[in-house]
């Protein structure tokens, strides 16, 4: 009863209510609570998701291969039954002296029946060698459907999802996942149902055949064996998790230490970066040293089951054959059927491990698939703007319009196909310089290719090159410099030819030259088109018509700005020849308040300014040589009340500042 309650506890495990791990959850507790949850929690789910990868759909020579698969399967089970009987009936004939026709007839039925069935373990006959052949295609379907899904699926999250994750760790539990996906139905269908089947046919047999006390013998048996291999296997799955986070952890260290290649040489921080790997070898290994540990004390349990079983049936089948019951054919009967059904039985603890395993390493894959299309909150940085704009993320309040369109009732495909961007931080593909430029519009020509290039001023940068546009640029670009990186993203960008241009610090990494060149050509290139620049230089300011307008021809005549010829107020305008005279700017020549006039020759008269030659209040006045005597300024040699004066030698005796030698509260 305590065995059936715990399998029953294992196989239906009683639901906790969590919160589901796409939540505002923390990622450290959301580890946590998983280790302790069983494989086999959720298990209707990740059928679900792994029903439509069994039948191929839409293929009927695929679905006809499964059908072939199973209806193999099935023959390989009618032959384990008839194996040991034409045994028994060999010995039988030999004992009784039957003719050799009759005998040389059972044996040949006996050996092609082994022929097909394949030694006994049903694992390099010829039945199971056309089965695995044909299975193959519905394997490689499987393993692609997948890929390409989960690709699909990782290129739909949100940026901030990537952000949030490691490159490395990801494509690992991809790599394992879809592997463990193939694993996982061949070890079902081929390997635990089959396996299920003799057992169930061999109790049968043998209560029809021999007698109760043999299907007894052989349940208790199997019962055992079963409840062990499932408890053992339960309690070591928490090493096997382990196992899976310190190869992750080891696989992104790899990772992010070769894509940082090159900072890793400026700071010659290559041994820092091999003792960090090694660390992360030792704690996986570690973790598989325990992982192995347990493998081993369950092989040494299910042998000593299995042992005790064989020798219980094979001392009562002795028994029976001694007292005249059972004939000689019988034992080996029994001998061989047992053997027969232990063999895979032994299997069958392997391969409800490796489907554990199997489930251990899809979790993370199903948590991608699962994984919502959200997008989460941004920073309020000015490339944060732009990506707004693409729709890496949505706007938590208010909305974004294009043409009083708001981009978030239309899809980010039709959005991100009228917008071309040069970001900040180019990354090219590890392909060649024509390819990546061709990502911009990928039914381009070459001589298209070449035209964008030579607007982006790099075309004969390229043609340089030993290998002219076939160069490969290598892992995110690193064999080109950070000027040319970014000369084919604006290359890459004039290709795409948007109705929106977005300059994300476009010339930043740009020599002088190099610059003006770029410039005149996105001035042709943005033509027609709203364009948004980000940017801190001065030149690209100068240039763009977003920042500093053409001239006007009629000077402006509002208030403060008269004779400015220009559109826009942040423009500094020429001098006037004749100085102002409005209240505050005598002699001013300057247009506007911003300007600072010349210092006048004779000093100012008016209260609180006296002897002071600037034109305004801004500018600070020369020292005056005799102090003043206004009441809380006496001896103060400063003109204005921003200065602070001298400290007095006698302190003050006012209330409140008593023995105070400040001038000033």
């Amino acid at each position: 009863v305590v065995i059936c309650y715990k399998l029953f506890a294992i196989l239906f495990p009683k639901r906790s209510v969590t919160l589901p791990f796409y939540s505002l959850t923390k990622e450290d507790n959301r580890k946590t609570s998983s280790q302790t949850l069983s494989t086999w929690h959720g298990f209707g789910q990740k059928v679900r998701l792994l029903a439509p990868y069994l039948w191929p759909r839409g293929n009927l020579l695929l679905q006809g291969m499964v059908v072939l698969c199973l209806a193999l399967l099935a023959i390989e089970r009618v032959i384990n039954v008839f194996v040991p009987i034409y045994s028994k009936n060999i010995v039988n004939n030999l004992a009784d002296g039957s003719s050799w026709r009759t005998l040389a007839t059972t044996v040949c039925i006996y050996v092609l029946l082994k022929f097909l069935q394949g030694g006994g373990a049903g694992t390099s006959g010829f039945i199971s060698n056309l089965r695995s052949f044909l299975w193959t295609q519905v394997q490689q379907f499987t393993s692609r459907v997948v890929q390409v899904r989960l690709f699909g699926h990782l290129h739909s999250l949100s940026l901030r999802w990537h952000l949030e994750r490691h490159t490395g760790d990801v494509l690992s539990s991809v790599d394992r996942g879809t592997s463990s996906i193939n694993n996982l139905l061949s070890y079902i269908i081929f390997s635990i149902l089959p396996t299920i089947a003799d057992i169930v046919i061999a109790i049968l047999y043998f209560v029809s055949y021999f007698s109760a006390l043999f299907g007894l013998i052989v349940f208790i048996c199997l019962l055992i064996y079963l409840t062990f291999t499932i408890l053992i296997t339960e309690w070591r799955t928490k090493y096997r998790r382990d196992m899976n986070t310190q190869d992750n952890n080891a696989k992104s260290k790899a990772v992010d230490s070769l894509l940082n290649f090159e900072t890793v040489k400026y700071y010659n921080a290559e041994g820092y970066e091999v003792t960090c790997f090694e660390e992360a070898i030792l704690k996986y290994q570690q973790s598989e040293w325990k992982t192995n540990a347990s493998l081993a004390l369950l092989n040494q349990t299910q042998n000593l089951i299995i042992g005790s079983g064989l020798l219980a049936g094979s001392l009562l089948c002795a028994y029976m054959v001694t007292e005249g019951r059972f004939q000689v054919g019988d034992y080996v009967l029994f001998g061989t059927y047992i053997i027969q059904l232990y063999t895979p039985l032994n299997w069958f603890g392997t391969y409800y491990r490796l489907i554990q395993s199997s489930f251990i390493d899809m979790e993370n894959m199903f948590k991608i698939l699962t994984e919502h299309k959200e997008v989460g909150q941004s920073g309020s940085g000015k490339s944060t703007i732009l990506r707004l704009l693409f729709r890496f993320y949505d706007v938590q309040g208010g909305c974004i319009s294009i043409d009083e369109q708001d981009i978030s009732r239309v899809t980010q495909t039709s959005l991100r196909s009228y917008i071309g961007v040069v970001p900040q931080d180019t990354v090219l593909f590890n392909d060649s310089i024509r390819n990546n430029i061709r990502y911009g519009r990928f039914p381009a020509s070459d001589q298209e290719v070449e035209e964008a290039a030579l607007a982006a001023d790099i075309h004969y940068k390229i043609l340089s090159l030993p290998e002219g546009y076939e160069t490969q640029v290598g892992e995110r670009g690193l064999k080109l410099s950070g000027g040319e990186k970014q000369r084919v993203a604006i290359a890459r960008t004039i290709l795409k030819d948007p109705r929106i241009i977005l300059l994300d610090e476009a010339t930043s990494a740009l020599d002088t030259q190099t610059e003006r060149n770029i410039q005149a050509s996105l001035s042709k290139v943005c033509a027609n088109r709203t364009t948004i620049v980000v940017t801190h230089r001065s030149t690209v300011a100068r240039k763009n018509s977003l920042e500093r307008p053409e001239p006007r021809k009629k000077p402006r005549e509002e208030p403060g700005y008269e004779g400015l010829a220009r559109k826009n107020s942040l423009e500094r305008p020429k001098p006037r020849k004749k100085p102002r005279e409005e209240p505050g700017y005598e002699g001013w020549l300057g247009k506007t308040p911003l300007e600072r006039p010349k210092p006048r020759k004779k000093p100012r008269e008016e209260p609180g300014y006296e002897g002071w030659l600037g034109k305004t209040p801004l500018e600070r006045p020369k020292p005056r040589k005799k102090p003043r005597e206004e009441p809380g300024y006496e001896g103060w040699l400063g003109k204005t009340p921003l200065e602070r004066p001298k400290p007095r030698k006698k302190p003050r005796e006012e209330p409140g500042y008593e023995g105070w030698l400040g001038k000033t509260p």
